[in-house]
């Protein structure tokens, strides 16, 4: 469940900490837009590593383990050329766009403080992203629940030090959170690489060549050597190659689409901040708080919608298609109840979660008229977000793209209309993300029922 939100860990530890730095807000009001900014930058790579998956547990599903290993080398090979080309873009390119859009100045360079330092993590976060594909393909995510709680204990002690200038270190603000979260991911890809050369339970996929392969297929006949009923011995193992641009190129053919989503979705927010930075500081410190009590509340949502992926993807490989709407509509269910749970909690006491993120009493206070429109808000994505993932689990990405493009739709022309034509309040703005999710759980469903993803091959 933590391994899709690892990313939202970081952010939430940069926030909680950037909440209490003296600075008058501005470092609090502007991770809420580099936030946002860079977890579009991260989803980008995710969700191409999401297709990488998706193959994977399509692979495991028709019992072809050979294959996982040149799957993973190849994946990894076109993820670094993806950082290289990010790096660029979020250290060089977004300090000329970020003026055109912002009127605060001196949250504007903020922004860009963090910016500069955090791009240095994207290599080592798009490359520990190919790992999370491997494990959760295979139906193994406990690593990466491990690996995303020493990450996150790890950004959380490095913020105290960075941003305060605690146990010797200097007082860096904004750009010591920015070191304190890729220091982290160093440190994170660091762990998964070691874990994965010591793990000898994936030795059977053919990441350390074709004779560790064979040895480990010959123990898992006799000493049952993978913890999951999904893996089996399959096929026999085949030559590594280390990219295979066929491999490449059909995973790009899946996941161009649902890169098109993570830019339009994330990229669609990241519109939203902009709007609400124009109406003012507050707003957008409001904003940001709202933004980070959501995100905590989106792990449910995340980590069943990964979940449902691989499901989906691996019943269609084993030709139980029969199964698929009923996989999905108890995960939608279960995800519902848990994030309802949140969202109780969050009635009965608001100031106490709001006040975990903030400590300014008129930011809370000012946060109070938007819970209804939150609590609307947590029904339809905990739902919307599952069906969704349902789609793509199929192969259908194209499909969830022509969705997802109808709900930004929906989403862009609705908070244009609330902040600049009408100029009206702030919950009432925050009501777009609530149509935007409305509009994806509909036509989500729709899709799902007409049964035209079953003919679909990945």
């Amino acid at each position: 469940m933590i391994g899709s939100a690892v990313q939202n860990v970081i952010t939430l530890t940069d926030t909680y900490f950037l909440a209490r730095y003296q600075d008058n807000g501005v470092s609090f009001a502007a991770i809420g837009i580099v936030g946002i900014f860079y977890l579009m930058i991260t989803t980008i790579g995710y969700n191409f590593t999401k297709a990488g998956q998706i193959i994977i547990a399509r692979r495991m599903g028709e019992g072809k383990q050979g294959s996982i290993a040149t799957i993973t080398y190849s994946m990894w090979g076109a993820i670094l050329a993806m950082s290289a080309l990010f790096f660029v873009v979020t250290k060089y390119i977004t300090p000329l766009l970020f003026p055109l859009f912002m009127s605060d100045a001196a949250i504007l360079e903020a922004s860009d403080q963090y910016l500069q330092a955090r791009a240095w993590g994207i290599f080592f976060s798009y490359s520990g992203m190919v790992a999370i594909a491997l494990y959760t393909g295979i139906a193994r995510p406990m690593v990466i629940i491990y690996n995303a709680s020493v990450l996150g204990i790890v950004n959380a002690v490095l913020n105290y030090a960075l941003i305060f200038g605690n146990w010797g270190f200097p007082e860096m603000g904004m750009a010591g959170a920015a070191w304190a979260s890729s220091i982290s991911e160093v440190l994170a890809f660091v762990m998964f690489s070691s874990y994965i050369i010591w793990d000898k339970k994936n030795r059977i996929l053919g990441l350390f060549g074709q004779k560790a392969a064979i040895k480990a297929r010959a123990a898992a006949q006799t000493n049952d050597l993978l913890d999951t009923p999904i893996v089996a011995v399959g096929d026999a193992p085949t030559p590594i190659r280390f990219f295979d641009w066929a491999i490449v190129k059909q995973q790009i053919q899946l996941s161009l689409p649902i890169i098109f989503q993570s830019v339009i979705g994330i990229g669609s927010w990241l519109v939203f901040f902009f709007l609400v930075e124009n109406m003012g500081r507050q707003a957008l410190e409001v904003s940001t708080l709202i933004r980070s009590v959501y995100m905590m509340f989106m792990i449910p949502s995340w980590g069943f919608g990964s979940g449902i992926n691989t499901i989906v993807s691996n019943q269609i490989g084993k030709n139980k298609t029969e199964t698929v709407m009923s996989s999905i509509h108890r995960t939608t269910l279960l995800c519902f109840i848990m994030t309802m749970i949140c969202a109780g909690c969050l009635a009965l006491f608001p100031q106490t979660i709001f006040g975990v993120i903030s400590t300014s009493p008129e930011i809370i206070a000012a946060t109070m008229p938007l819970i209804p429109v939150f609590t609307a808000i947590l029904i339809f994505f905990s739902t919307g977000a599952i069906y969704f993932n349902g789609i793509i689990g199929t192969g259908a990405t194209y499909q969830s793209l022509w969705i997802q493009i109808a709900a930004a739709l929906v989403y862009l022309v609705f908070v244009f209309l609330a902040t600049k034509v009408f100029a009206t309040s702030l919950a009432f703005a925050w009501i777009s993300e609530a149509l935007y999710w409305v509009v994806t759980l509909a036509l989500s469903y729709w899709y799902l029922r007409s049964n035209k993803w079953a003919s679909i091959r990945v």
